[in-house]
């Protein structure tokens, strides 16, 4: 197995959809546009449970034997310039958000 580094969300799509690779392991949010016909097949979603709709008869990899959950981890970035009072007033938000209870 030899592993492939893509920049973005797109480059690997591409990239399975052209057969340069054989798997592509990402954001099924990605992949949702791809679901139905002979485009793409999912073999497994790192959830806890199935996923609702049109994703609910891809199984878990727990379901299929395999001990993983991964969920997606998202974060929040700014770019280099922006000022400290601005990052500051994007930190002091989150902070607000948090304690409200409703993040």
């Amino acid at each position: 197995m030899r592993y492939v580094a893509f920049e973005g969300g797109g480059e690997p799509v591409t990239a399975l959809m052209g057969n340069h690779v054989q798997v592509v392991s990402g954001d099924l949010s990605e992949m949702v546009p791809y679901l139905g016909g002979d485009k793409i097949r999912v073999l497994a979603v790192f959830s806890e449970n199935r996923l609702p709709g049109q994703l609910a008869n891809i199984p878990t990899a727990k379901e299929q034997g395999y001990d993983l959950v991964w969920p997606i981890i998202r974060g929040f970035y700014v770019g280099p310039k922006v000022s400290d009072a601005d990052y500051q007033w994007w930190v002091d938000t989150f902070k607000k958000l948090q304690q409200t209870g409703r993040v």
